[in-house]
């Protein structure tokens, strides 16, 4: 993953480091997150933080949520929620006001797994949304939560 100059080999590497839950190499997928311009490379690894489980993520989970790239924060939500560290309410929050109605599903589908009396609040705004998708499956998730 660190020495291969093909974009989509380093990516697939990162995403598979995550599915086989290899937590010794969290500090080279934080390395490399940081170190690498490209965005497909960041968003693999973001993506596969939440898979690999490891709450050493939390942060750079948290420092993604900040990117340029709407794909690497929408990962960030995800890998967040994956994660069910329930800090992450906070940091979620403002998203469910975001315009792009995908950010907003993907942070219903996170704050299911965060169950936390905020996050149940949100929910249940997101219930009402005007994206039929979107109400439908916060609604779902307040049955669970």
């Amino acid at each position: 993953m660190l020495h291969d100059s093909e974009v989509d080999v380093q990516a697939a590497a990162a995403d598979c480091l995550g599915a086989l839950k290899l937590h010794e190499a969290f500090e080279d997928l934080q390395h490399l997150y940081h170190t690498t311009g490209e965005w497909l490379i960041q968003f693999s690894i973001i993506a596969t933080l939440g898979e690999l489980g490891d709450p050493r993520a939390f942060e750079l989970l948290k420092e993604a949520l900040s990117s340029e790239n709407e794909l690497v924060q929408t990962a960030a939500i995800s890998s967040l929620g994956d994660l069910g560290d329930v800090q992450a309410v906070p940091l979620l929050a403002p998203y469910a006001t975001n315009p792009d109605w995908q950010i907003r599903y993907r942070l219903v589908q996170a704050l299911a797994r965060l169950a936390s009396p905020e996050a149940k609040f949100i929910l249940e705004t997101l219930a009402n949304d005007q994206v039929e998708a979107i109400a439908t499956e916060a609604k779902n998730s307040l049955q669970s939560v």
